[in-house]
Parts: structure tokens; C-alpha cells; sequence
């Protein structure tokens, strides 16, 4: 299927994303996988939609149209040997049609990687490696590339001109007690930064897992990932890679993390891209709001300007991170069908429950005043919108107190 990138709007500037069949690596953590094991693509559709997608009046049409980049792919490894023989004259064809392509691999078959560098014009790589001990690898990733053949896979896109991040992603104190050898390892292999978050495997997940699977990954891993966030062993290794990476030069990426990044640089210097909130972070800490409250139209006018100006059905890109949102019977906002690009970025402003809403993010806080009785009156615009406040070094909460 191709389709909009809809769980990860705001957090990636890559708008589409390409899925395909299971995917043959079988790393035992592979939360596509688990979901759904036994996964296989209808060729038949893709082609269709690539053969007229300027003719068709969907999102999907238009994004391509505009010539913004698929994902390929976020659920499933194009060089698995499970998929490589439907990917490969999938993205043929993209080249030819001129649709840009952002890659996320941990690599395949030499002969696999060859072919597709040599028809793929200069283009992002995110690969995948979250161990250096490559038996312990071949446990837990069993049919995946081997930790040396990711290395020189980094090389080899390197030195085809391709741009190349690399994903700790999940980092796991025990399959990686030190990031830094490996960090120094792709920073010289010619990674420009690195994606950091934590293993997470819902009770669901873990159930549909075999037992050598849960062998393999270990009980306390399984443990901490059905945490919500990181218990305090968790919490320091995470602190640790991140400092390690920056300490190198590395640009680091965690999903609501309050600091300048410049991660996903090599992305808007390849492709038309969509905004993203590192982007909205990154003004934030220039100075463009000069400490004052920030209002809903200051978050609009970052981001409206890069987003299309059309209305669609578009209403799943909330829908694919909290369900509930936007259901008026579970205390939602209706979403107007169609929707406009404004619309979710007025649901996503406001609502706590969707993972992009700035106050999630460990630099931004909903503005509350402190009355002289004590009590705390929440700041809102006319429209009854928070006002939001930004703190460049962080704070826990979703509130902040705003004393003018």
C-alpha cells in the first residue's frame, strides 16, 4: 500500500510511506510484524495509482503530484528478501516517474544493495542498528544483515552520494551497555546523526511474540518495554547515547525532545518536505517569540505555509495516534470531513492525548496564572485556545506558570 505517513505527521518531514509484505529479518522486537505477522502486498493497486496518480483527485495523488518523497518504509525493509523482489521494480518505477524516495533498511543482500544504487538518484538512508555484538544480533535479528555488513553498507552509501542517519532505535541498556563505540563507528562510516528511542512492546505485542523470541530478547527488556516511559536504569543509558552522540558531532532525534536539532537537515536539503515540530522547536529556540506567550496563530504560521492549502480526508492522521480524539462520544472535537491541514493542527495544538501536541514536548507547557486565593486559571486566546509557554531547558509537566 501506498499511503499518507499518517501516524508520523509532524514528527518526520517524509508525508508518505510505502508498506509491503512481512518482513523476512524477523527481528524478534518488530512491532509491524507482531501486529501482523502474516502481511502481504496487492502489487496490482500501487501500480495502478503510479501509472495515473496525476489524474487522481486524492491526498495520496496530490502529495505525489507536488513531488514530495515516499518512505520506504517505516513497516517493513525493502532489501528483505521477503520484499526485495516486489520493492525493486516498485522503485524502478518511482525513478523513472521522478517520486523522490527516503530509504529505512538494515541492508540485504550485496547483489540487492548494488542494483538499487545503481538507478537511485542521491537520496536519505536511515539504517537500523541498535548492537555491536553480532551474535547476540543474530539472535534477536536472526535473518538481518550482519552489524559488520550494516557498517559497510554506511560506507558504500557514503560514497554513492547518499545522505545517511543511523537509528538506535530501540536502544536497550543491555543489548548496547556503551553507545559510544558504536556511535564513533557510524560517524566515521558517514552518518550525520542518529534517531534515539526506547524499546516499546504493548502486553499485545509481547503475546503474539514465540518463545524463542521472548528468549532471545530477554525478560527485562520485555519488562521495561511495557513501561510507559523509562524506569531510572532506562532513563540514564537513553541520557547517555544522546550526550555521547552530541559530544561527537552527531545530530540527535528523540520523539519530544525540547532541544536544537538539525536530524533531519539532510532530509529537507534532499526532498520537498513536509514541517515538523523539531522544525517549530528549532524557531522556538532562535528567539522568534522572544519569551512571550505563543499562540495558536504563531504555531499556524510556521506551519500552514508548508503544509497544502487543500482539504481532504485527511482525518486519520489523528485517529492513527489516539483514537479517540476527534470522537465526540469519548470527549473529542468533531473533525469536519473533509478536513483542512489547519483543522488537525488545531486538534493536535489542544489536545494532550496526540503525541505532537506541544505539550508533550519536554520545552513547551501550557500556560496557567496563579490567582491571589491560590488557585491556577489555565491562559487561553480568544478562541478558547491554550496560549503555550517555551522553556529552552525543559521542564515534566504539561503547565507552566506564567508570570508576565
Amino acid at each position: 500500500m501506498l499511503d499518507l505517513y499518517w501516524g508520523e505527521f509532524l514528527i518526520t518531514p517524509i508525508p508518505l510511506h510505502l508498506s509491503l509484505n512481512y518482513c523476512s529479518h524477523k527481528c524478534g522486537y518488530c512491532f509491524a510484524n507482531l501486529n501482523q505477522p502474516g502481511r502481504q502486498v496487492a502489487l496490482q493497486p500501487i501500480m495502478n495509482l503510479l501509472a495515473d496518480y496525476q489524474k487522481r483527485d486524492t491526498p495520496v495523488a496530490k502529495l505525489l503530484t507536488a513531488g514530495y518523497p515516499v518512505c520506504v518504509s517505516n513497516l517493513v525493509d525493502p532489501l528483505a528478501t521477503s520484499n526485495v523482489e516486489a520493492s525493486m521494480p516498485i522503485l524502478r518505477l518511482m525513478g523513472e516517474l521522478d517520486i523522490p524516495v527516503q530509504i529505512q533498511t538494515k541492508g540485504g543482500k550485496q547483489r540487492d544493495v548494488d542494483e538499487l544504487l545503481s538507478f537511485l538518484p542521491p537520496s536519505v538512508f536511515y539504517v537500523s542498528i541498535a548492537m555491536t555484538d553480532d551474535n547476540l544480533r543474530a539472535a534477536i535479528e536472526p535473518n538481518a544483515p550482519t552489524i559488520p555488513d550494516r557498517l559497510n553498507l554506511l560506507r558504500q552509501l557514503s560514497a554513492h552520494g547518499h545522505k545517511v542517519v543511523v537509528g538506535l532505535n530501540p536502544l536497550v541498556p543491555g543489548w548496547l551497555p556503551d553507545p559510544r563505540p558504536l556511535l564513533e563507528q557510524v560517524k566515521a562510516a558517514g552518518a550525520t546523526g542518529v534517531w534515539v528511542e526506547r524499546l516499546h512492546l504493548s502486553p499485545r505485542q509481547q503475546a503474539t511474540m514465540t518463545p524463542r523470541e521472548r528468549a532471545a530478547v530477554g525478560a527485562d527488556p520485555l519488562a521495561r518495554a511495557r513501561l510507559r516511559g523509562p524506569d531510572g536504569v532506562e532513563l540514564s543509558h537513553f541520557n547517555q547515547a544522546r550526550s555521547s552522540a552530541t559530544d561527537m558531532g552527531l545530530e540527535v532525534f528523540s520523539i519530544g525532545q525540547g532541544i536544537r536539532s538539525l536530524f533531519f537537515q539532510p532530509y529537507e536539503q534532499t526532498y520537498p518536505t513536509f514541517p515538523t515540530m523539531q522544525g517549530f522547536i528549532n524557531l522556538c529556540h532562535e528567539g522568534s517569540f522572544g519569551g512571550r506567550l505563543i499562540t495558536f496563530a504563531d504555531f499556524c504560521s510556521y506551519f500552514e505555509p508548508r503544509l497544502p492549502a487543500w482539504s481532504g480526508n485527511i482525518n486519520h492522521y489523528i485517529g492513527a495516534v489516539a483514537r479517540a480524539v476527534g470522537r465526540e462520544d469519548r470527549g473529542g472535537a468533531k473533525l469536519p470531513s473533509p478536513a483542512s491541514y489547519r483543522d488537525i493542527l488545531r486538534l493536535i495544538w489542544s489536545d494532550r492525548r496526540i503525541r505532537q501536541c506541544p505539550a508533550r514536548y519536554a520545552c513547551f507547557g501550557w500556560a496557567f496564572e496563579r490567582q491571589p486565593s491560590g488557585q491556577n486559571i489555565q491562559l487561553v486566546d480568544a478562541e478558547g485556545l491554550p496560549l503555550l509557554v517555551f522553556v529552552p531547558s525543559g521542564m515534566d509537566d504539561y503547565f507552566v506558570e506564567y508570570r508576565g
